[in-house]
């Protein structure tokens, strides 16, 4: 039987192992936007947000649907190992489709603004991210295990960024680099798999493949909704002012990014105790999510006021004096993980063990849609900070939303 690891110690573990990912990153990101310059930054994020959509289509809401369904059935090894690799298998397929889809797209057409080898590179870090099924270690409630994958992936290959990204010419080497590090992460991963036994391994029949895709379908509709709220920011931005509006939201956006992180491993941890609560004990699913809503808010509160407050010296300090002008778009941004926070608990962690990613899906199919339209509409104007109003705005919309479907006051009677 699989020992199941106290929620606590799942958040330290999962937070420790997050912050040197951050840290990583941090020191990546200076470096490069040094290196490459607001131009190449955005070029290089351009690629990124293309696999970064690749990966939302194969990932077809595995990182949802999956681990729910594995946190239920954990203790069964049997039945989790059929789970796993019929998920796998089929996560596979679709990274093998989309791999074709890329090749025909890129050879007839030219709406994608990236060089074959590029795109080539590019889909390595899809195929990065399939090779590593972190779903399985997290329904499983195996966040350190995972958390310390990343990690290893990430502090063992920052040398080579250093030693092969030299000018503003290598930006094909930096796509590979973070190709490289996602597909470390898989090889790892599927090295520790053999070695903990915790699988066992044997051919899923074409029916149970099938199964997969039919069972995850609301859930996928549900998560592409929100991701393309954000992922498709990027190529809007590059499309309507240019890689060099995008260089400076993008470093904004990684500024967000790391105060929202601070959350990331309270989500990870909570998502399969979550999904268990819901079918053995309603009480204590609502006590724990509600509870979850208010320290979030209450410990990124003071650090969003102090990047309100030193926006401009964290511009600076990140990118040199040539980001200064992404000070604004920081501000924009400045209290949002306070927001998404709030949300991904409200979606996450109630309306997707409660069953209702079907409303959840319509929510986010409706911030999509207001993202969508807000982008063309302010953009053109103000730019970077135009782009980053539109996702303030949708993620204003999108918590309201959900803070309706639910009827909190009528839920927790």
């Amino acid at each position: 039987m699989i020992k199941t690891p106290s929620l606590f110690q799942n958040i330290t573990a999962g937070a420790t192992s997050q912050i040197g990912i951050y840290v990583a990153n941090l020191v990546s990101l200076p470096y490069l936007a040094r290196i490459l310059g607001t131009e190449g930054l955005g070029q290089l994020v351009y690629v990124q947000s293309i696999m970064l959509l690749v990966i939302l289509m194969v990932d077809f809401g595995f990182s949802w649907s999956a681990i729910k369904a594995i946190s239920i059935i954990r203790h069964d090894k049997e039945q989790l190992s059929k789970y796993f690799l019929s998920t796998w298998i089929a996560q596979w397929i679709l990274t093998i489709g989309a791999g074709v889809l890329l090749i025909l797209i890129s050879y007839q057409t030219d709406i994608l603004q990236a060089s074959n080898k590029q795109l080539f590179f590019g889909y390595l870090i899809v195929a990065g991210y399939t090779l590593f099924p972190f779903w399985l270690l997290h329904g499983l409630e195996k966040i350190r295990t995972s958390t310390t994958i990343q990690l290893i992936s990430k502090i063992t290959t920052i040398p080579l960024l250093f030693i092969l990204v030299k000018s503003p010419k290598d930006i094909d080497i930096a796509i590979l680099f973070y190709a490289f590090c996602n597909l470390l992460g898989g090889f790892i991963f599927i090295f520790y798999t053999i070695h903990s036994n915790i699988i066992s391994w044997a051919r899923p029949s074409l029916s149970d493949i099938v199964l997969i895709y039919k069972s995850g379908w609301h859930t996928f509709l549900a998560k592409v909704n929100i991701s393309l709220c954000s992922l498709l920011i990027p190529i809007y931005l590059n499309n309507i002012s240019g890689p060099s509006a995008l260089g400076l939201y993008n470093l904004a956006d990684k500024v967000k990014s790391v105060i929202l992180a601070i959350t990331g491993p309270i989500a990870s941890a909570l998502y399969p105790r979550m999904s268990l609560l819901a079918k053995t004990n309603k009480p204590e699913f609502v006590k724990l999510a509600y509870t979850t809503v208010v320290w979030q808010a209450l410990a990124l509160l003071p650090l969003c006021c102090l990047v309100w407050i030193f926006s401009s010296d964290i511009a600076t300090l990140i990118g040199g004096s040539q980001f200064i002008n992404a000070t604004s778009t920081i501000r924009c941004l400045a209290f949002l993980p306070i927001l998404t926070s709030t949300s991904n608990v409200l979606g996450m962690q109630i309306m997707l063990p409660m069953g209702m990613e079907k409303s959840l899906s319509k929510i986010y199919f409706g911030g999509l849609l207001l993202v969508t339209m807000l982008v063309f509409i302010i953009t053109p104007f103000l730019q970077a900070e135009g782009a980053a109003i539109s996702l303030l705005l949708a993620e204003i919309f999108m918590l309201v939303a959900m803070a309706y479907k639910i009827k909190m006051i009528k839920f927790i009677n």
